[in-house]
């Protein structure tokens, strides 16, 4: 009798496993689809619902920290990689969510992006190709011929400003709108690259 009771815990066991496997991809999946009607994008979209058992929290409908990741999103010629959010005390509505109709629900929102050297040198050369853009850790340089000249660069109502006195500028390139009400707002200069910064706070994604 135990035996066979061990058996049944056994299966039940493997049974729910199964089960929150399969719920959570399909949850997954129906968010994913709601980030990219969303967003600009350029590959996939990846979606992390966190939490185990995943279950639990679909039934009560909310998560501690839900996580996005997508390849890229683009602005014209401007193209922002590697884009990583992390959104805090979700709230979702579990079953119309996995039917493609429910809301999905952020107390703040945090996360960063990437622009290339190579990208924003192609995207300035796009209003003047005698230009030349190099990223080092802290700093931009432009270059115009043998004349290289220190550069800022500051993120303003979602867009990268440029200027190198006289130079280059200020010159305004349009960052990817991300999801509503989130946008890019501060960045960093890295070797060869340049680190976006993103935060928003009572984030609402809508089907």
């Amino acid at each position: 009798m135990m035996k066979r009771l061990g058996v049944i815990l056994v299966v039940l066991l493997a049974l729910l496993v199964v089960a929150d496997y399969l719920v959570r991809a399909a949850a997954e999946n129906a968010v994913a689809n709601l980030i990219d009607k969303r967003v600009a994008l350029q590959g996939e979209t990846d979606v992390d619902l966190g939490s185990f058992p995943f279950l639990l929290s679909m039934v009560r409908g909310d998560f501690d920290e839900v996580t996005i990741d997508l390849a890229s999103a683009s602005e014209g010629r401007l193209v922002v990689e590697d884009i990583h959010l992390t959104l805090d005390d979700v709230e979702v509505e579990p079953f119309e969510l996995v039917a493609g109709r429910g809301n999905l629900r952020a107390r703040s929102l945090r996360g960063r992006g990437v622009i290339s050297e190579a990208t924003l040198d192609d995207t300035i050369s796009a209003t003047d190709p005698d230009l030349d853009v190099a990223i080092a850790k802290g700093k931009i340089a432009v270059s115009r011929g043998a004349v290289t000249v220190p550069a800022t660069a500051v993120v303003a109502v979602n867009r990268l400003l440029l200027s190198a006195g006289g130079a280059i500028g200020p010159v305004e390139i349009p960052l990817p709108a991300l999801l509503p009400d989130v946008r890019f707002s501060s960045l960093r200069a890295e070797r060869g690259r340049l680190v976006l910064g993103v935060t928003a706070s009572h984030v609402t994604i809508r089907p």
